[in-house]
């Protein structure tokens, strides 16, 4: 299942990867956010094929979810898989654009359930999805905006 968020945030497009891709930052919106292991790093220079570990702790147990890095241009493009139990894949691109002084944060998600899943379980994983990014991204907006103010 497929579906499209877009926000303006007023700052600028560095500030706004940075958010997006620094492990402080990310512990600022995403609050359950323990630590991040890198497991393999793919060529010099380059984060595209890079392999991580996120360390969640939503309740009283750390949960791991598994990812990849699957696109890294910097300041326009990220892109992630996510490996959530044993039967769902999110695929998040934030794309980011400038336009007449604004910048624009797109992001795209496709969440994707093994073979076997039902539809009705297929969509209420889209659904789960859809709503923890909705919040996420509105306390990214404000936490990369205060920033900018700040600084």
């Amino acid at each position: 299942m497929h579906f499209t968020l877009e926000t303006e945030v007023q700052t600028s497009k560095e500030q706004l990867f940075d958010c997006l891709t620094t492990e402080g930052s990310l512990k600022r919106w995403i609050p359950p956010l323990v630590r991040m292991d890198y497991e393999n790093m793919a060529e010099e220079n380059s984060w595209n094929g890079t392999q991580f570990t996120l360390h969640l702790r939503p309740g009283r147990k750390v949960r791991m979810v598994r990812g990849e890095i699957v696109a890294y241009r910097r300041p326009e493009l990220f892109g992630v898989r996510l490996y959530l139990r044993s039967n769902n894949i999110v695929d998040l691109f934030c794309d980011l654009k400038e336009e007449q002084g604004k910048v624009y944060l797109q992001c795209d998600c496709e969440v994707s359930n093994a073979e076997g899943v039902g539809g009705v379980m297929g969509r209420w994983s889209a659904w789960q999805v859809r709503r923890v990014l909705a919040s996420r991204l509105k306390d990214l907006k404000s936490i990369t905006e205060e920033r900018s103010i700040s600084a």
